[in-house]
């Protein structure tokens, strides 16, 4: 048992490592699954493993949780607050060069609470934590259960769908290494609502436009999947409906604008289609693990997915009619 913690605690921290820089060949080497399948899905070079690296988190999936829960994506606010304030219930240190609902640092309070020894920690002193394996065991397991899992598939859809294969992996096994823990606590889910922000009542707005459309869009915790820069690329059809430049809002909106100007609107309805089409399938994977937990929210990002499929079929029938999202809309 003591090994098995100890591999965990291990996995926990490479994978932090990952997230935070370009692994080297240690790191690689330490995560066996990963570094096995980079090996022959990809060439483990250092210069582009870097120049990945910086492309996926720094560029198109950054591994914040408010990003893909607060419906303005920006840090500092309630999800942010609540990783801290995990983090400060297992007795780890604020002070952090990141905020923390980053990813690696989600995984640090993980790591942290793989040790269900007893003994004098920090949470000694937290009202309602009792010192020892219990108070542990419970913290992890409600951290798991009302934060981690809340958007730690949707990034990994996310990242598996930006098409770099060793990252993708890893992501993969940070999913099936937060599975595993969950499962092993052996402690129900209490099985409350688990709800994400709701979404503007679009389809029941008669001044919906273009720029709501986008920022549904570009909302996760709204529409149910993450879009990317370059996933904003592959719906433009490599520029044969121009996307322009600036922030995901900004690009969606130009998008779906020059769609329909030049009659690409059908090609990026198969697009959206196809993005839905994706996320529902991780979802409903995730809600087949075996936990409360994650069947509650497989549930709610799965009623998201059903929203987006009706506001994309909306912008369609609109266009078709001549309604609010026509090519004269559009060019004025």
């Amino acid at each position: 048992m003591m090994a098995a913690r100890e591999d965990r605690r291990r996995t926990y921290e490479l994978l932090a490592a990952i997230l935070r820089r370009s692994p080297d060949t240690d790191v690689l080497d330490g995560l066996g699954l990963a570094s096995a399948r980079a090996q022959e899905s990809a060439s483990p070079d250092p210069d582009d493993l870097a120049a990945d690296h910086e492309s996926l988190f720094g560029f198109n999936v950054p591994p914040y949780a408010s990003v893909f829960l607060e419906p303005d994506g920006l840090l500092g606010g309630a999800v942010t607050f609540a990783a801290s304030g995990y983090r400060g219930r297992a007795g780890l240190v604020l002070a952090l060069d990141e905020p923390a609902d980053h990813l690696a640092n989600e995984l640090e309070i993980l790591s942290h609470l793989v040790d269900a020894s007893p003994g004098p920690s920090s949470l000694d002193a937290s009202p309602g934590h009792p010192a020892g394996i219990e108070s542990r065991e419970t913290l992890a397991a409600e951290f798991i259960d009302d934060h981690v899992f809340s958007w730690l598939p949707s990034f990994v859809r996310a990242v598996r769908a930006e098409g770099h294969p060793m990252y993708g992996d890893v992501a993969a096994v940070m999913l099936e290494t937060v599975v595993d823990h969950r499962r092993d606590l052996e402690r129900p889910a209490p099985r409350g609502v688990r709800t994400l922000p709701p979404p503007p009542p679009l389809l029941d707005d008669p001044k919906t436009g273009l720029s709501e459309i986008a920022a549904f869009f570009t909302a996760p915790a709204w529409c149910g999947f993450y879009v990317s820069r370059s996933s904003i690329g592959r719906l433009s059809g490599r520029g044969r409906a121009p996307h322009g430049f600036g922030g995901r809002r900004s690009m969606v909106e130009t998008l779906l604008r020059s769609a329909a100007v030049y009659g690409e609107l059908p090609r990026v309805e198969r697009g959206l289609r196809a993005e839905c089409a994706a996320a529902r399938g991780a979802w409903e994977d995730f809600g087949r693990t075996g936990t409360g937990s994650a069947a509650d929210w497989a549930g709610a990002w799965l009623e998201r997915l059903r929203g987006a499929e009706r506001v994309v079929e909306a912008i369609t029938t609109a266009a078709q009619d001549g309604g609010a999202y026509s090519t004269e809309e559009a060019r004025g």
